[in-house]
């Protein structure tokens, strides 16, 4: 772990020492071993911070990135280190033939494990820096995962309402578990999505819901209990769904 704030991210500008960038790279470079696939470099920046190399201001976010640019241009980090969930194609190719698209199908063929159960599982996250570490443990169970990017958009909420409504009609019960940070828009963020899905779309009464969110040390405090008044109802409680104003930032 590094022992002091690299100046990445402070108010007084100054030029950062040679030293102080390789032992940035050191950092980054010892992080990026520990995965076990692409991450995002968002993500890569809260890693950073979470090991106290940098400070957490978009400053220091986007002095990471250029030096990012100028270790990936120079060899010394791998391009393919890194995913980008925000830019995709449009469209599909198409296949070679009829053998190949019915390869493909056998290959893509995945199984829904919550058909016959009476319950149905969502996992919503507040970043998209966490949703591909959540997902690797989601995929296998076959459990989605959506991502926030901050406080959900009413056309996002208006379709999961469909689909709870959906699944509420087979006979399941929802359960929805989201993970944020623990700072006033994390811990805000949960409680707004219930309220809208309950005011808006005419959902909510019988969703079931746990938050969970990082502290600043990034590691998950206890779960909050579920009388506390949080807007979600504790696991295996029956849904309730309150009205909490926002916190101040």
């Amino acid at each position: 772990m590094a022992t002091g704030l690299i100046d990445l991210g402070l108010i007084k500008r100054r030029r950062r020492s040679a030293a102080e960038l390789d032992e940035l790279l050191s950092v980054v470079h010892g992080l990026l071993d520990q995965q076990s696939g692409k991450i995002s470099i968002r993500h890569l920046f809260y890693l950073v911070v979470s090991q106290g190399a940098i400070a957490k201001t978009e400053r220091g976010y986007a002095n990471l990135k250029h030096q990012l640019t100028r270790w990936r241009r120079a060899g010394l980090i791998r391009w393919r280190a890194f995913s980008d969930s925000t830019r995709w194609y449009y469209g599909n190719p198409g296949h070679p033939g009829p053998r190949a698209f019915l390869e493909e199908m056998i290959r893509t063929y995945r199984y829904n494990l919550w058909e016959k159960r009476d319950a149905h599982v969502e996992i919503w996250v507040e970043k998209d820096a966490i949703a591909s570490i959540v997902l690797e443990a989601a995929d296998p169970w076959r459990v989605q995962v959506f991502q926030f990017r901050g406080f959900a958009s009413l056309t996002s909420l208006y379709n999961a309402a469909q689909t709870f409504r959906e699944k509420q009609a087979e006979g399941k019960e929802v359960y929805v578990y989201y993970f944020g940070d623990h700072d006033p828009s994390g811990v805000a963020i949960d409680p707004a999505a219930v309220a809208a899905l309950r005011d808006d779309f005419d959902v909510g009464d019988q969703l079931r819901a746990r938050r969970r969110h990082r502290g600043p040390d990034r590691r998950v405090p206890p779960a909050d209990p579920p009388d506390e008044g949080n807007g979600f109802a504790g696991e295996g409680v029956p849904g309730r769904v309150r009205r909490n104003r926002r916190p101040a930032a």
